[in-house]
């Protein structure tokens, strides 16, 4: 967690803050753009980043006391465990579970045996595609066209580095190469449907994890079992790929911003394993929290239901005159 917060984001904000200083003096940048930058964009630009940079420094004092109480408290949480804490058990820290979804990421996870081992190759394969896509839709056989809000083509040098970024997150402002339509279009539908495999998986992963973890708590039947994975994998493995999908978005704008076409994928690139790791750490946060409540819950309604069963049926049997 120090080295997430006081790491590559830390280093990353301080860069920008040093870039656009750098671009505010004339020596370096000057013209009636460079104006406009200097006066109107980047004032309040730069509070928002000094904002950030107080705020990454508060999370970071706040995460170091959390750890600290946790390790006072005599206990490390469940990590390694799976996406959410057992019955009983401590339940893991934010920090903890950021780090295990990092783990992951760089190396198959140890709790769910070949079956998790095939599943976490799976998904970094798609990962690998999600990439090699990109750069077909985006650089191969397509480029960066940008338009005006009435649909007219626009050069980028007109846009600041903020217009490309955001004009790049939409789909109509990537066009084909010429006679390239219809193989940028096939690599285009590939690649959604590898995004929906991908979806699918992050939640099946996410709610087998659950599943193998709770498999030794004899104090679960299946009917807590099942709704303790399926809350499971709908909160990590869908927190995870909204995350990826959302980091690819961001990642993707900036990496425009600075180069588009190439900085684009190698943006969203970073920035959809990012917002992975991110999105399924705080949805493995917020399980580990309550999945006990929901498996007592999803327990109670199933005990209600079969009772409900076996009543309509011996009703219906009372009412047979044979």
């Amino acid at each position: 967690m120090h080295d997430l917060l006081n790491g590559a984001l830390t280093s990353q904000l301080t860069a920008v803050k040093r870039l656009g200083q750098a671009l505010c003096s004339a020596t370096v940048w000057d013209g009636p753009s460079a104006v406009q930058f200097r006066t109107q964009e980047w004032p309040p630009m730069g509070r928002s980043v000094d904002q950030a940079l107080q705020a990454l420094e508060r999370l970071q004092q706040s995460s170091e006391t959390t750890v600290a109480d946790i390790i006072r408290a005599g206990t490390s949480g469940t990590v390694g465990a799976g996406p959410g804490g057992s019955g009983g058990s401590g339940v893991p820290s934010l920090g903890q579970d950021l780090w295990k979804r990092l783990e992951g990421v760089v190396v198959p996870p140890t709790t769910m045996g070949g079956a998790g081992v095939g599943i976490w190759a799976f998904g970094r394969g798609l990962t690998a595609f999600g990439g090699v896509n990109n750069w077909m839709v985006k650089v191969e056989h397509g480029r960066f066209a940008p338009r005006d809000p009435l649909g007219r083509f626009v050069s980028p040098d007109d846009l600041s580095w903020w217009q490309t970024a955001l004009k790049s997150r939409s789909v109509a402002n990537w066009i084909a190469r010429p006679n390239l339509a219809d193989t940028r279009a096939a690599w285009f539908t590939a690649g959604r449907w590898a995004g929906r495999a991908g979806g699918v998986l992050a939640i099946g992963a996410s709610a087998l994890g659950q599943w193998m973890q709770d498999s030794g708590n004899s104090h679960l039947d299946t009917t807590a079992r099942v709704g303790r994975s399926a809350y499971a994998g709908l909160v990590v493995g869908g927190a995870g790929w909204g995350g990826a999908i959302a980091g690819g978005e961001i990642g993707g704008a900036i990496g425009t911003a600075i180069f588009p076409g190439v900085g684009t994928v190698v943006g969203g690139l970073i920035g959809g394993i990012a917002g992975g790791v991110i999105g399924s750490g705080v949805g493995s946060f917020v399980v580990g929290h309550t999945v006990d409540a929901v498996g007592h819950a999803a327990d109670a309604v199933g005990h209600e239901l079969g009772h409900l069963g076996g009543s309509a049926v011996h009703a219906l049997a009372s009412l047979n005159p044979f």
